[in-house]
């Protein structure tokens, strides 16, 4: 019986049982099986991989601007993937603070510093950008926490990615990639002091649709709304 193969996107032929040459941390030599998100001829990332990777973006609810950035990862071009990444986050901190002359680590600085008096419990300077009430101590230390993230990230991967060509791993590209969708998410308005935000118990379902101007979401709401009602009744539930 033959060999099993398949073939990439770029019509290489690779063998299923691939074998592949490591080295043990004695240095040591040896062969091992090897499973692999590229085809080991051309570099390409298979079709399983690029599927597992889009659907975890697709899953934390990536944030839309980040969409070109991940087409190039899954693209098999993970560090042109992160220097558009970090040119969308940097763009959107220019947005937010109006700082269009500004770069990196300074336009971080700039854009997210305060000042604020303890003692009179005063805010001396509010921010260009502010990503929360910055009411409470918590308020505050997300807002500190934040800016201090965003500086070592520029001043560290930005820097790097962008004024070089750095040979990047899978790993490093969604992680950095990950990182930078979770900045949007917070200079979004996505507060880590907010937490979930769920419907009162109290709302009204006939708000709701007045304001659900799509018929079959209104049809669709009205069954869901019927069904539950009648299951509650069921159970002896009052909601």
């Amino acid at each position: 019986m033959g060999l099993r193969y398949f073939r990439c996107a770029n019509g290489c032929k690779v063998e299923r049982s691939y074998l592949a040459l490591h080295e043990s941390s004695e240095g040591k030599f040896y062969y091992k099986r090897q499973h692999f998100n590229y085809c080991p001829s051309c570099g390409l990332m298979l079709p399983d991989t690029q599927r597992v990777i889009r659907n975890y973006f697709n899953k934390i609810n990536c944030p839309k601007s980040l969409s070109k950035a991940l087409d190039l990862l899954i693209q098999s071009e993970p560090e042109s993937a992160i220097r558009e990444a970090v040119v969308t986050l940097e763009k959107r901190i220019k947005d937010l603070s109006g700082l269009s002359n500004q770069h990196g680590k300074r336009l971080v600085s700039e854009a997210l510093d305060f000042s604020y008096d303890k003692q009179t419990d005063t805010m001396i300077k509010r921010p260009l950008i502010a990503i929360n009430s910055l009411k409470t101590e918590s308020d505050i230390n997300e807002q500190e926490g934040l800016k201090l993230m965003l500086i070592g990230f520029f001043q560290g991967p930005r820097n790097l990615y962008i004024h070089n060509k750095i040979p990047t791993s899978i790993d490093i590209s969604i992680s950095l990639l990950d990182q930078v969708a979770f900045f949007i998410r917070i200079l979004d308005g996505c507060s880590m002091t907010k937490g979930g935000r769920w419907l009162k118990e109290s709302i009204s379902t006939r708000n709701m649709l007045q304001n659900m101007p799509n018929p079959l979401h209104r049809m669709l709401f009205s069954f869901y709304a019927y069904r539950r009602s009648l299951r509650n009744r069921k159970n002896g539930n009052k909601l």
